[in-house]
């Protein structure tokens, strides 16, 4: 059976998908998120979603603390991110960074996608 599935069903999957997993993992997910795709490249930009925690810090004035925290436990999502796009996509993800913007507050997942054989 071939995939019917349009570009924009893939990426609605996907910023479903990564919400949900850091809904899961934090406790709370992003107010919003909206994914891209650029040739072999996708990007996830997630706005908002951090903890009760993480806003205490930034109130504080310790921004790189939470960054440091968020990107440490990216790092170790990181299979799971990249096992959701690889099963969304069909394509092996061979690439795969985290950010985080503390103003505003933007997550990024950007994900390097194997060449797509079908172009």
């Amino acid at each position: 059976m071939a995939d019917t599935r349009t570009e924009g069903d893939t990426l609605t999957a996907v910023s479903n998908s990564i919400a949900s997993l850091l809904h899961e993992c934090y406790g709370r997910g992003p107010e919003s998120v909206k994914s891209y795709f650029v040739d072999d490249y996708l990007l996830v930009v997630m706005r908002g979603g951090l903890t009760t925690v993480e806003k205490t810090l930034l109130g504080a004035g310790r921004g790189e603390l939470v960054r440091e925290v968020r990107q440490a436990f990216q790092a170790q999502m990181a299979e799971s991110l990249k096992g959701r796009v690889a099963e969304i996509t069909g394509r092996d993800v061979v690439g795969y960074q985290s950010q985080i913007i503390l103003d505003p507050v933007t997550l990024l997942e950007f994900f390097i996608l194997e060449p797509d054989d079908r172009e």
